[in-house]
């Protein structure tokens, strides 16, 4: 068997002893795109000021030229490395002093790194693992590390802050699909169009796409390095046709991609569906020993039975 890709760091002696996060927040999800379209997303550095509008940027101020070169060209088993810079004119998004770098290693690893001047960086980790033709499985960490000197990470990453402290796991895994939704109805149509576009007319993405900027060349190298390496070879019998799901609850239907899957968030449901049914019973009996509608405790038990219902009903709906 192949090691799976990590963070080098994670094996510097200089470095290990600096890292305080990689292990605690990990997260899966099943998405409803191939392995590669999800690999193209988020190679290109641009699409984050468009695609994630009010979560990490605004797509009105932030669209901007990016200066991409290569820091190690593409290969068959080594995948490629670029560094890159956003020119950007709005002040709050101006870090002068950041490198930042994105990664490709074959098969299925991919990270963007922002590092300071101190040696003080974070990392965004994601892997793709293919499931079946035209879906994917998303296991991603983030990894911080202190500068040489104590000092503390970066809260951005390409720029954007996307680090506000240690959350707990369940309010991380809640909030995540605020981020991938974002556009993931658009991917997900997108893999079904150039699919049946190449199947009709032959052409390929050298046709159907339009990448003229120079923050297209990761993109181009992605798509290049699946040409001379080929995608999957699926069983003769599995159907490869990619069709795009019209019914936006199955689409985001984050309890059949994450939920019933995640031990975390299917505690926190187990046991906030037990609370909810506690407290539905004492307001039964608090009903039944003939307190008073206007006493504290049936009002109480209700408010609190009225927050635990809609959380339940929050969990089982993501």
């Amino acid at each position: 068997l192949v090691e799976p890709n990590l963070p080098e760091e994670l094996y510097d002696p200089e470095i290990k002893g600096r890292i305080t996060e990689y292990w605690y927040p990990w997260g899966m999800r099943d998405i409803p795109y191939g392995w590669d379209v999800a690999l193209e997303n988020v190679t290109d550095p641009a699409h984050v000021a468009v695609a994630h509008h009010n979560t990490l940027a605004n797509r009105y101020r932030d669209p901007c030229p990016v200066e991409m070169r290569f820091v190690r060209k593409s290969t068959n088993r080594g995948g490629f490395k670029f560094q890159f810079r956003s020119l950007w004119t709005t002040p709050e998004r101006l870090e002068e002093e950041m490198v930042s770098t994105m990664e490709f290693r074959p098969p299925s690893y991919h990270r963007v790194t922002t590092e300071l001047p101190s040696g003080a960086c974070i990392t965004v980790v994601n892997n793709f693992v293919p499931t079946k033709p035209g879906r994917a499985r998303q296991i991603s960490s983030k990894l911080l590390i202190t500068g040489k000197n104590g000092e503390k990470a970066p809260a951005n990453a390409l720029g954007y802050k996307i680090s506000e402290g240690k959350l707990p796991n369940w309010l991380r895994h809640i909030l995540q699909p605020l981020f991938v939704h974002q556009d993931l109805v658009f991917v997900h149509h997108q893999q079904a169009i150039l699919q049946k576009k190449q199947r009709k007319s032959g052409d390929t993405w050298k046709q159907s796409y339009w990448m003229p900027c120079e923050a297209d060349k990761s993109t181009v190298a992605l798509r290049r390095w699946l040409d001379r390496n080929g995608g999957i070879g699926w069983s003769p019998s599995v159907c490869t046709e990619v069709n795009a799901v019209q019914d936006m609850k199955l689409l985001f239907d984050t309890y059949s991609a994450h939920t019933k899957k995640c031990a975390t968030c299917s505690k926190a449901l187990r046991n906030i569906t037990r609370v909810q049914k506690g407290l539905k019973y004492s307001a039964l009996a608090l009903a039944f020993a003939g307190i008073s509608n206007m006493s504290v405790l049936p009002l109480t038990s209700a408010a609190v039975l009225g927050v635990a219902a809609g959380v339940t009903s929050k969990l089982e709906s993501l």
